[in-house]
């Protein structure tokens, strides 16, 4: 290959990545939507574009699928890695925090209050120690801010991790 045959397939590649730009933040938007507002759309938009370059060098025509729905399907399992890269909290936890949440949620409409963790026990038919167990993975599932309060008047964990407070 000539090099002016190289730089024809290079400046291809930039007007597709150009081109389907616009696909990637759409689809990063999203699922952006469906996720925890401390996710910032911008690491998926970066994410969806290393995907859309992985699409722009591997598609293949002569397979005989077209362009775009092999560059959406790569775009969402890029974004969908970074995803689980930023998620340290195991499946089966997730899992298991997201069948009590539905409990809770059930109790909730059929009793009108809160549910104790005892009923949650029987709804669920698990031991109440089980439900104990259940809620304190859940509770781990959320991140510690090191910069923000824990609470109205609370000290700040960094300045209690770097000594700040005795």
């Amino acid at each position: 290959m000539s090099v002016g045959h190289l730089r024809r397939i290079d400046a291809r590649r930039g007007e597709l990545i150009t081109a389907y730009y616009p696909l990637v933040q759409r689809i990063a938007r999203r699922m952006a939507a469906r996720l925890p507002s401390g996710i910032d759309t911008d690491e998926l938009v970066s994410a969806g574009v290393i995907g859309l370059v992985e699409a722009v060098e591997r598609f293949d025509p002569a397979r005989g699928i077209a362009f775009e729905p092999y560059a959406k399907h790569r775009i969402q399992g890029a974004i969908l890695d970074a995803l689980r890269a930023l998620d340290w909290v195991p499946r089966t936890v997730r899992q298991r925090a997201n069948t009590l949440e539905e409990a809770r949620r059930s109790l909730t409409r059929e009793l009108g209050r809160a549910p104790v963790p005892r009923e949650v026990a029987r709804y669920l038919e698990i031991p109440v120690e089980d439900v104990h167990r259940l809620l304190e993975d859940a509770s781990a599932q959320q991140p510690l801010s090191l910069d923000a309060p824990e609470g109205p008047g609370e000290p700040i964990p960094l300045d209690r991790v770097a000594g700040g407070e005795d």
